[in-house]
């Protein structure tokens, strides 16, 4: 359990700068590079306009940040903000991807299920899966404490 608000915030960005280190640093080293226009999976679901998805994905990482800021503002765990920081750092790289360059770089090729993606995925999906397992572990710690 973190007690200093300033211990939890540096948990959170250092994470935040790794993620998006490490995601443009492979991103950078693959010569065989797929531009995803697309937002989630590939999915179209969003008006085809470059520009209406990067402020929407902006918006998105500004209530990601808003989420984290009010959770690690009620209970500082160390773990919730190491997951916090390497959400929004890969939801940032992906997005940094799209100002640039008009879609994410994905790079690796799954090939049995034929999904093309990027090292940011990958710590979007385990952050996340990381976030909701604390969640349920919490809840369960209060429901037990609670039936003694």
């Amino acid at each position: 359990m973190i007690k200093n608000p300033r211990q939890a915030w540096l948990l959170a960005i250092l994470p935040l700068f790794g993620a998006v280190l490490l995601d443009q640093g492979l991103k950078n080293l693959y010569q065989a590079v797929v531009i995803n226009e697309n937002i989630a999976w590939s999915i179209p679901w969003l008006p085809d306009s470059s520009s209406f998805r990067t402020l929407i994905i902006l918006f998105i990482i500004g209530g990601l940040i808003l989420m984290a800021y009010r959770q690690l503002s009620t209970r500082w765990k160390s773990s919730t903000a190491v997951l916090y920081g390497l959400l929004i750092g890969a939801a940032i790289s992906n997005w940094l991807d799209r100002v640039f360059l008009g879609g994410v770089r994905d790079i690796w090729l799954l090939p049995k299920l034929q999904v093309v993606n990027n090292p940011a995925d990958w710590l979007l999906v385990l952050s996340v899966t990381g976030l909701i397992l604390i969640e349920i572990f919490e809840a369960f710690k209060a429901f037990k404490s609670a039936e003694k």
